[in-house]
């Protein structure tokens, strides 16, 4: 079904940016790198991962629902 599909692919997402994260955990645990660099490489690095085509399955569900 397509909520089957789109919970899978939010799972997909959320594993992706959990191994981004991981790789990037020498960044973030950095004692040297001030807070809002360590945000910056997190907005850039990770956080599109979570939110890419977002927008567009929300739509899509909208207008599924609309039916």
């Amino acid at each position: 079904s397509a909520d089957c599909d789109h919970k899978s692919d939010v799972d997909r997402r959320i594993n992706l940016a959990a191994n981004r994260s991981g790789e990037l955990r020498h960044v973030f645990n950095s004692k040297g790198l001030p807070m809002k660099l360590k945000l910056k490489g997190y907005k850039v690095a990770v956080e599109p991962i979570l939110t890419y085509d977002g927008e567009a399955s929300i739509k899509a569900a909208r207008d599924t629902l609309a039916r």
